[in-house]
């Protein structure tokens, strides 16, 4: 996957792709911390009533 992706930038034909699969991929990683936030913090709720 991520081969492909630097051939392509290596031949230059990757501008809209890139800047595509870059916001998705931020998009996923900002989705992951949200849900360890939210888990960590449901934790730490239960803790205090335990």
């Amino acid at each position: 996957m991520w081969w492909t992706i630097i051939q392509l930038q290596k031949a230059g034909s990757l501008s809209g792709l890139e800047v595509k699969m870059r916001k998705f991929i931020k998009g996923i990683i900002r989705e992951i911390i949200r849900e360890l936030d939210y888990s960590k913090k449901k934790r730490n709720s239960n803790e205090k009533y335990l």
